[in-house]
């Protein structure tokens, strides 16, 4: 995702749409709507890039032991307790904790997960610093083992990573540097799907910006909060006229001087807590100092990384599977897909709707599909808004052929329906280009989802002409025992002949 363009070729601003997950059901919003939306993404893409320093002695303990060690630990505490406690874990009600939007925690109940695994997760960094490699992978383990489902994605984990390792000792991390990164990762704007630009009303523009500019926006603050970079003016100019670029629409392009002159008089006064500037990692020689070659050499690959980098392409990784048997069984219980169904038929009484329901995979990603509809626009113009918002190559697979779609009756219905069916196989995936994770993919095959589809939409076709079809297709929802015998009571209805 590396390939250089030429260096007098600026980044990009691209402005593009990002559709919601669905258009709006009602004011009747489920709880898990609710939920979603009460995070937002904020400092997970601040991940704090250190020296590469050597980790602290390791523990004689296996990573699984429950004994407890003999001595505090580097962190000060010598139990599991006293760390559940130091991190805040330790609450009468176990809660997610994660940070929502209005800066508070979470209190959507905790993970259900055993107690030995949440208790190994915490006797593994007993003996960890700051200084220690291993440590943000293990308190990323530990955030996925508390959190709810609605904050399982790497943006709600990487925020909670970044405050826990504030509680950890330095280790052989230089205390400056240390004090210099948080600083500045405290100045620096927290990666956004929407432009940081405030509007003439003082308010914060709301226009969404494309995968590939997020992307770039994310990796920027990255690369500055290290210290090889942002110890070098000539590099840390680069960067940061990478993020001004990335971070701002074409109608705010105005603001992005003035800000990123503040962010560099930021980072300049957080590098003034250093009485000398220490040399940048790997640059030294056998004595500890380094030579005017090796800075020479290091500065110039830096800048020109720097100047040439740029996000190229669709994103073709593989997508981060957050759940899929707990989101299934759980999390979409038989009531929950019960209720989604009952909100739609709400809103069809006194109204027919005509739209369209799509299936399409993405490259990198053959065996997983997504179901979706869309009401407004075509599954066509709706598809390449997804492509956009998540930089992913996608290939329509319904309707076939993708450009000559027709348009069926309720497609939110049909979508609810097909998603019930399809319930087994439901995944959730976490996606770094719109810092948000999708929850209506599958893991099946093409061919299975547009049977799926096809069938529901023919059940649509032969009962949406029938009076009453709405008020019988309720009562079966309410007398259902279960989604399955739900779905084939909803096709025994029996249709008029006139």
């Amino acid at each position: 995702m590396e390939n250089p363009p030429p260096p007098s070729t600026p980044l990009p601003l691209l402005l593009a749409p990002s559709p919601p997950t669905s258009p709006g059901l009602s004011e009747r919003k489920i709880d898990v709507a609710k939920s979603e939306r009460k995070d937002t993404p904020a400092r997970a893409l601040k991940a704090i890039a250190l020296p590469n320093t050597p980790p602290s002695s390791p523990s004689q303990r296996g990573p699984g032991s429950s004994e407890e060690p003999e001595s505090p630990s580097p962190l000060g505490v010598s139990s599991v307790a006293q760390l559940k406690i130091r991190l805040g874990l330790e609450t009468e009600t176990p809660q997610c904790g994660a940070m929502t939007r209005n800066e508070r925690g979470c209190r959507n109940p905790r993970r259900a997960t055993e107690k030995d695994e949440l208790d190994q997760a915490l006797t593994a960094l007993l003996n960890l610093t700051q200084s220690s490699p291993e440590l943000p992978q293990r308190l990323t383990k530990l955030a996925s083992l508390v959190h709810c489902h609605m904050h399982d994605y790497s943006t709600a984990l990487g925020r909670r990573v970044v405050s826990w390792s504030d509680l950890f000792p330095l280790g052989d991390l230089d205390a400056k540097i240390s004090s210099a990164i948080k600083r500045i990762r405290d100045e620096l704007p927290e990666a956004s799907k929407t432009c940081i630009g405030i509007s003439s009303k003082k308010k914060q523009c709301r226009l969404k910006l494309s995968g590939k500019t997020v992307q770039t926006m994310s990796h920027s603050i990255q690369e500055i909060l290290k210290p090889q970079v942002f110890l070098r003016d000539e590099v840390l100019e680069i960067w940061i006229q990478n993020l001004r670029e990335a971070a701002f629409c074409c109608y705010h392009k105005n603001q992005c001087l003035s800000k990123a002159a503040g962010w560099i008089r930021a980072i300049k006064a957080a590098r003034s807590l250093l009485e000398s500037s220490p040399p940048p990692p790997d640059t030294a020689d056998a004595t500890g100092k380094p030579t005017p070659d090796q800075l020479d050499t290091v500065s110039s690959t830096l800048r020109e990384t720097a100047k040439h980098w740029k996000v190229t392409g669709y994103d073709t990784s593989p997508l981060r599977i957050l759940s899929s048997e707990s989101w299934n069984v759980k999390d979409w219980s038989s009531e929950k897909y019960q209720d989604r169904i009952l909100v739609v038929l709400e809103n069809l009484k006194g109204e027919e709707r005509r739209g369209y329901v799509y299936v399409y995979e993405i490259k990198g990603n053959e065996g997983y599909v997504k179901v979706g509809y869309t009401e407004k626009k075509t599954a066509q113009e709706r598809m390449n808004e997804w492509s956009e918002t998540c930089n992913r190559q996608i290939t329509g697979i319904y309707p076939r052929p993708v450009g000559l779609e027709r348009g069926i009756h309720s497609p939110a219905l049909i979508e609810i329906l097909c998603h019930a069916d399809l319930r087994t196989c439901r995944v959730r995936v976490d996606c770094e280009a719109c810092l948000h994770p999708h929850s209506e993919w599958f893991q099946t095959s093409p061919q299975q989802a547009v049977d799926v589809v096809e069938k529901w939409s023919r059940w649509i076709d032969e009962i949406a002409g029938q009076p009453g079809w709405r008020d019988e297709m309720e009562a079966i929802v309410l007398e259902s025992a279960d989604m399955e015998h739900c779905l084939e009571s909803l096709l025994q209805i029996k249709i008029c002949d006139d």
